[in-house]
């Protein structure tokens, strides 16, 4: 790449550049807008990206938000609900009464010892290993 500068200046309006070596540049410009206002920009373009100062920046509408809130239940879902915590609770119980009466051992209870086998005396003579040659 190389370097550059440049810059002008006529009546309402100027401009200057700057370009360095490795591509990045520095500038400025001026001018009066319709509204007879000055409007002044400087900008720097890098390895960040493009980035404005200005004094004309247009600026976003404010946004008046509320947060939600949660809809009432209607008398007919209130009672639902609790018609259905009551069914469960009742399930619950009546699921523990089940067990209950079943008398499963817990799975904690321990199993029964299984009988120990008795151990042969007379085993079997260890075998010899013999080196392996080659001819």
């Amino acid at each position: 790449m190389g370097q550059a500068r440049f810059g002008y200046a006529f009546p309402g309006q100027a401009s200057s550049n700057y370009r360095d070596a490795m591509g990045n540049q520095i500038g400025s410009y001026a001018y009066f807008n319709p509204e007879g206002k000055e409007v002044r920009v400087s900008y720097t373009a890098d390895h960040r990206g493009f980035r404005v100062l200005s004094n004309d920046l247009p600026v976003a509408p404010v946004a008046n938000l509320v947060a939600p809130v949660q809809v009432p239940d209607t008398m007919e879902v209130a009672q639902a609900k609790a018609a259905h915590m009551a069914a469960h609770v009742e399930a619950r119980a009546a699921l523990a009464a089940a067990r209950a009466a079943s008398k499963a051992p817990a799975a904690s209870e321990a199993a029964p010892a299984a009988p120990v086998a008795p151990v042969a005396s007379d085993a079997a003579p260890a075998a010899e290993t013999v080196p392996v040659t080659t001819a």
